[in-house]
């Protein structure tokens, strides 16, 4: 979940100034802003399918 929160920072940035600031983005850099956001999600993604293992008590010896 915080990682695509975290992947959403430069999307946000980007959209906002384009809105307050009136700058022009070009079409290379919302693939990239595509990009960086579908990372995001898919690690996310993937980290909730990876099973996890438990982790040993201080009680345990190897």
């Amino acid at each position: 979940m915080v990682a695509t929160l975290f992947s959403l920072d430069p999307l946000m940035g980007a959209l906002i100034g384009a809105l307050a600031l009136a700058e022009s983005l070009s079409a290379p850099v919302l693939v990239g802003m595509g990009l960086i956001a579908s990372a995001g999600a898919m690690a996310t993604w993937r980290a909730e399918r990876l099973p996890v293992s438990p982790m040993p008590s201080s009680t345990e010896r190897p």
